[in-house]
């Protein structure tokens, strides 16, 4: 219930954050805020991000004390992102200087925003209430915030550090009890930093195309596409969240699980995952060009069509989902790395063919067959386990 909850509030948050821009802002100060986010989100790879799906799956295998020893590992790294944040600033103090000052103010929030991994501590705990009190607490405050920035100053500089300084704020209330919790700890999980350096290295051809898509989209169709591919982005992903609820149920599940039980267990509900994706899919297709019109206004109509193709991928979301966790259970790091590499390679290349000609079609297009790809290899490495 916690999580469903807490996930509900996170997308209903992320929907009404982008309303305010979509109503409040013009297109070119939304798509600088998430051209913005799109470089941190590049940066925060050094904060070791696949470390935070290492500690759920330690925790959960008994080893308590894996939220320390991977936090100071989280820390160490995210040094580097700082050393990336101050280079990005000086570049954009010779480009654009508004810019240059939003990485330099971002600086000394970005360690407490990507450098602690309190939230995968407590779900791998199963402590989904605090997980659910702690997640709630973070969207809604970053909400209220934003909410706030945005009629206030209409400035990126101030709404950006101002979203930073929410994540933080509720980062340091919660480190406190995950601290505590990992110092009961005694046994000590010997491969968690390795595998969480390999996670990272793994997911970072995701974080990579995700982020480069849109900055590459950016030099195609300038900060006005980037803010209507968002806003055709935020329905489809909203539904993604709901759909992830499986890959946080299923990998502590699955990390127990014999290698010879996982793809019958997948195979025997392919079926009802299937069916869930293709019902998310016709319910997301059905309401949103009413929902774009009606929440975003006329500004944003050209985000409909996109935002159709972006819905198709929700129909294998379950599926992929699974198969993620099987295979990050089963610690196929391999496998993980290699669907990766699919993702990225199809995601990019199409995106270079067909932006350039299609814009914001291109880049919807390209994101759908890069998923499909690397949920079909997924499913074929699991087959073979």
């Amino acid at each position: 219930m916690w999580l469903t909850l807490s996930t509900g509030v996170a997308l209903i948050s992320s929907f009404a954050l982008s309303a305010l821009f979509a109503r409040f802002t013009s297109k070119e100060f939304y798509g600088q805020y998430k051209f913005v986010f799109s470089l941190l989100s590049l940066l925060a790879i050094f904060s070791l991000p696949g470390m935070d799906t290492a500690v759920t799956q330690s925790i959960a295998q008994g080893y308590k004390n894996s939220f320390l020893k991977a936090t100071q590992e989280k820390l160490r790294w995210s040094l580097v992102g700082c050393i990336g944040l101050i280079v990005t600033a000086i570049y954009y103090f010779h480009h654009q200087k508004n810019l240059g000052w939003v990485f330099i103010l971002a600086l000394p929030l970005f360690i407490l925003v990507y450098g602690l991994p309190i939230g995968p501590a407590f779900i791998g705990r199963k402590q989904f209430k605090i997980f659910g009190i702690y997640n709630i607490l973070q969207n809604g405050l970053r909400l209220l915030l934003v909410g706030m920035a945005i009629f206030i100053s209409r400035s990126v500089l101030v709404v950006v550090v101002t979203s930073l300084l929410a994540q933080s704020i509720v980062n340091v209330m919660a480190f406190p009890l995950a601290f505590r919790q990992s110092r009961e700890g005694i046994k000590d999980d010997a491969g968690l930093i390795s595998y969480g350096r390999h996670l990272t290295l793994i997911n970072s051809l995701t974080t990579i195309t995700l982020n480069l898509s849109r900055a590459l989209l950016v030099s195609f169709v300038g900060f006005q596409g980037l803010a209507v591919y968002s806003i055709a982005s935020i329905l489809p992903d909203i539904a993604r969240g709901f759909l992830k609820q499986i890959r946080t149920l299923t990998l502590p599940k699955l990390s127990k699980d014999d290698v010879s039980e996982v793809y019958p267990k997948i195979q025997a509900r392919l079926v009802y995952l299937l069916l869930i994706g293709f019902i998310s899919f016709l319910i997301v297709a059905l309401f949103l060009p009413f929902l774009i019109l009606y929440v975003y206004s006329a500004k944003y109509i050209d985000a409909v069509l996109p935002a159709e193709i972006l819905s198709i991928s929700l129909i294998f979301t379950p599926l992929s989902n699974v198969l993620a966790s099987a295979l990050t259970a089963q610690r196929r790091k391999g496998n993980l790395y290699l669907a990766h590499v699919v993702y990225a390679i199809i995601g990019i290349a199409l995106l270079i063919a067909l932006a350039p000609s299609w814009g914001v079609v291109g880049a919807a297009t390209s994101l759908v067959a890069a998923r499909l790809g690397s949920t079909l290899y997924a499913w074929y490495c699991v087959r073979e386990m």
